[in-house]
């Protein structure tokens, strides 16, 4: 996965093979782990450590975006994003500059596009908060079942995800038509923690679809706007 202004940011290993001496690799390999308190992480800062995953083997030359590190949790979101500036500083530290083209992989769900499509979209935009969603239209739910926001289209994983990773353009094209969305629309997705949300994300952008993910998602909403949660599995 690629991070660049093309929105075909999705790449092989033939390209990353050829291309290797000319990029920026980011292993996002990720191990969950249970919700941080967010009142310690104020007056204590952690640095996680990385994950066996990736100590045990990785691309060389590759670093370590950490997400129990790259993100911090507040009152209501399990990864709150650092104002721009502490989170350049956090890429700095990974040897990552602006300039740089950069290619990020992981292992786990999705056929290893889980984790990795969170670090994609975080270096994007696209982020948005509780204020806009009272007012959007187009909301797409990555969870496959439980609670949802009221009005919102189940669209899971599955349905840009094979075995391989992520299935085709014209395969993705086709699942988005089926909900009535075009190329151009403006289209906002969701999921328990914002981590399930950024595969979708990844597959609208690459079909032309314009794509906004609530980052606090249910957990940020079950506690500031109840009143917008459907728990009974019905649109």
């Amino acid at each position: 996965m690629s991070s660049s202004s093309n929105t075909n940011s999705i790449v092989n290993v033939q390209w990353l093979l050829q291309n290797l001496n000319n990029v920026k690799v980011i292993d996002a390999s990720y191990i969950p782990t249970a919700t941080r308190n967010f009142e310690e992480f104020q007056t204590k800062y952690i640095l996680w450590p990385k994950v066996a995953a990736f100590t045990a083997e990785h691309i060389p030359g590759a670093v370590h975006f950490g997400l129990d590190t790259a993100y911090f949790p507040s009152k209501f979101i399990k990864f709150d994003l650092y104002p721009p500036e502490i989170f350049q500083k956090y890429i700095r530290l990974l040897g990552v500059n602006n300039d740089d083209h950069v290619v990020i992989y992981s292992r786990g769900p999705a056929a290893g596009m889980m984790f990795a499509s969170r670090a994609y979209w975080t270096f994007k935009d696209g982020k948005w908060g509780r204020e806009e969603l009272i007012q959007c239209n187009n909301f797409l739910f990555s969870e496959a079942t439980g609670s949802h926001v009221t009005g919102a289209i189940s669209f899971p994983m599955a349905n840009v995800i094979g075995s391989g990773g992520f299935i085709s353009k014209e395969d993705v094209d086709s699942q988005i038509a089926k909900l009535g969305v075009t190329s151009g629309d403006q289209v906002y997705v969701a999921c328990n923690t914002g981590i399930q949300a950024s595969v979708i994300f990844v597959a609208l952008e690459r079909s032309g679809v314009k794509a906004k993910l609530y980052n606090g998602s249910m957990t940020e909403l079950a506690y500031r706007a109840p009143e917008l949660v459907n728990a009974t599995g019905s649109v």
